[in-house]
C-alpha cells in the first residue's frame, strides 16, 4: 500500500492562493533535500529539525527565506 503525506495551510483572512501553494511546494522541496525521502517516518524522526526549519521558513505567518542552501548554513 502506498502512503502519502498531505500538506495543508489555513488562513484567517483572504490570502493569495498562489503564494500559499508555492510556499507549500517549497516546503516539500526543502524537506526532501534535508531528509532524502519525505514520508511519515522521516517526519516523526526529525520533528525538531522540521520545527526549526518551519521557524526559519516563516516569520509571523509570512514566508521568509526558502532557499535550502541558505537554510543549511
Amino acid at each position: 500500500l502506498s502512503r502519502c503525506v498531505l500538506f495543508v495551510a489555513t488562513t484567517v483572512k483572504n490570502s493569495n492562493a498562489s503564494l500559499v501553494y508555492t510556499f507549500l511546494y517549497k516546503i516539500v522541496q526543502v524537506f526532501t533535500e534535508y531528509f532524502k525521502e519525505l514520508e511519515e517516518e522521516s517526519i516523526r524522526d526529525n520533528f525538531v529539525i522540521i520545527y526549526e526549519l518551519l521557524d526559519e521558513l516563516m516569520d509571523f505567518g509570512f514566508p521568509q527565506t526558502t532557499d535550502s542552501k541558505i537554510l543549511q548554513e
